[in-house]
Formats: structure tokens, sequence, C-alpha cells
């Protein structure tokens, strides 16, 4: 089965011909409600973040995240492309040709699939991230069918079991396309409110409410 989990990475590799990640890439206060913001995390689970330091994969600098609920510990690789556009969680692993082949291998190893299990991936498509292509990868056992996304960094020496995530604000506000959208109001207000909503959702339709008034 495939298994998407950062905490099963391996851990920090030191290696010092790369550089130190510079300090505005990402502070780990940044980091850490970032994290709380994207994933919903209450106040009273405690989030702390390690600063960045380098990683093993060319692309990417990486740090530790620990979540403490007061009952348990957790902890989780969290990477950070070295332009600080992409946030990345889930199995990270190095590729040797970048082939279907090569990549079904790593992934079995990084997920820990075992050899019965038949594997497929898809086509690698464009994403909006210019260094990441996507894929599905698909595995059956026999019994069950279940799919998740696979990543490859456009270099090819890097694939990824799990999430790639905008980071920078400025790669987050490029995201938002506006265009031939419904709207109220000059197209040159100072300030767009962007909202995203399910027309048969009732807690949508207080908000709509709200914002016509």
């Amino acid at each position: 089965m495939l298994v998407i989990g950062a905490g099963s990475m391996p851990g920090k590799t030191k290696d010092n011909s790369r550089t130190t990640p510079p300090a505005e890439v990402a502070s780990p206060n940044k980091i850490v409600q970032y994290m709380r913001d994207r994933f919903e995390v209450p106040e009273n689970v405690k989030l702390t973040a390690e600063p960045l330091d380098k990683s093993q994969f060319p692309m990417f600098f990486q740090t530790v995240v620990t979540s403490d609920d007061g009952k348990q510990k957790r902890t989780n690789n969290v990477f950070i492309t070295k332009d600080g556009r992409c946030l990345v969680l889930g199995n990270v692993f190095a590729l040797h040709d970048g082939s279907t082949a090569d990549l079904i291998r790593c992934l079995r190893e990084a997920a820990k699939i075992p050899p019965e299990t038949d594997l497929k991936v898809g086509a690698f498509d464009k994403t909006p991230y210019p260094e990441f292509y996507k894929s599905v990868v698909t595995d059956t056992d026999g019994k069950h069918t279940q799919s998740g996304d696979v990543f490859m960094t456009n270099d090819r020496r890097t694939g990824i079991l799990g999430i790639v995530l905008p980071f920078r604000e400025d790669v987050v506000r490029n995201m938002i396309n506006t265009k031939d959208m419904p709207s109220q109001g000059p197209a040159n207000a100072p300030v767009t409110v962007v909202e995203y909503a399910d027309l048969q959702c009732p807690t949508c339709a207080r908000l709509q409410e709200f914002l016509e008034k």
C-alpha cells in the first residue's frame, strides 16, 4: 500500500559541499506558522522547527518539525526548495536516471511496498511549479487498488511520494487567477478578496451575505 509519511524519511545528511541556507529563505517561526495555518494545527499542539540545514538532495534545504500534543511527540522532515518557492512533505528519494523502472524501484524502497504489489506510474505532466513534474502512481495488491501523487524534479534526480506546496508568498499570489471570473467592484481596486465557495454550503451562503453588506 502507498504510504505517505514524512516521518519515515531518512534523517538529515550533512554535506559540507553545499552552502549554509541563507536566513531569508525561511526562519523556524515562518515554517511553524505555515504548517499551523496550512494544516489547521490547533493552538494547544506545540509546533517547533529547527533552522534550515543542508540536505542530501541537490534542490532542497531541510528542517525537522516537531509536534507535541502533550501526549506524544512526532517529528517530520520538511524540505524547502533553495529558492524558497515550494515546501515538500512526504517520502523523498534520490533517483539514478529518472526512468519509470528507476522510479518504481525507488518507490518500493521509500514506501516499503512489497514485490508482490503491482505498481504503475502514469505519464508526468507539468505543474504550477517549474521545478517539478507530477504523475499518479497506482498500486494493486490483488484485492485493493489505491493511488497517490508522485513528483519528480525537473533534473530527474529526486522523486517525491507526497505533496508539493507553494511556500513563498509571491508564488501563492501568482497561482491565483481571477481572469474571467465573476466579480464585483472596479478591476483596479487596491484590495482584491478572492472567495472560494460551494453553492450548496450554508456557511458559504452566510459569508456571501456578509461580503455583500
